[in-house]
């Protein structure tokens, strides 16, 4: 029985869906990769990690550019995780970086997608620092768990080694205040190295 319950908590957060509009709820610019349906997210990862058509021109015309730090906010395997946890953390996390000094572009919601958006997005923007925001792989009995991935100059050539990660983002792991105020200081860290994921000292 606790196995069972463990398991239907898990397969309730990778079929759990963003309300339509949500985004837009939370100030963020709303966008979708090219994935047409949550069964298709499921078989199609490639997909996931590109913008339709359609966000991509959006992109171009409603995102602020050349700034030091872009946002992203996807759903991930775990919508739940995301709109538990995300609206606090980027408000942390925005706090942080004024009161730190450092210029971070739109905010931006994708539907459907997978971590490599924040290389597509990041790239077109011109942001030195990506960071994006999507909800974990669920385990079994967790399923409200959030990732945070960075990347130094996003690029579509960027590869899992030069990402640098904070997982476990939820109230009974890291709070996603204190993960929002985290985030800053790996953030400097990255833009003082001038790299990401292993070759960066967070030391």
């Amino acid at each position: 029985l606790k196995f069972l319950t463990r398991f239907a908590v898990a397969k309730a957060a990778v079929e759990s869906q963003v309300p339509e509009g949500w985004g837009e709820a939370q100030g963020w610019l709303a966008l979708k990769s090219q994935i047409e349906s949550p069964e298709q997210f499921l078989l199609r990862p490639d997909l996931g990690r590109q913008l339709n058509d359609a966000s991509m021109d959006l992109v171009r015309e409603r995102c602020k550019r050349d700034n030091t730090v872009q946002i992203v906010v996807g759903d991930g395997l775990s919508a739940n995780a995301v709109m538990l946890n995300a609206p606090t953390m980027v408000a942390s996390l925005t706090r942080a970086l004024d009161n730190a000094g450092i210029s971070y572009g739109t905010t931006v919601f994708v539907r459907y997608c997978r971590s490599k958006q924040i290389d597509v997005i990041g790239q077109e923007v011109g942001a030195r620092v990506g960071i994006i925001l999507v909800g974990e792989r669920p385990g079994l009995g967790t399923g409200d768990g959030m990732s945070a991935y960075f990347v130094w100059q996003p690029a579509d050539e960027r590869i899992d080694a030069e990402k640098q990660a904070i997982s476990n983002i939820h109230q009974r792991g890291l709070p996603p205040e204190e993960a929002g105020v985290q985030a800053v200081r790996v953030i400097q860290a990255i833009l003082d190295q001038q790299t990401s994921g292993v070759k960066l000292n967070l030391e």
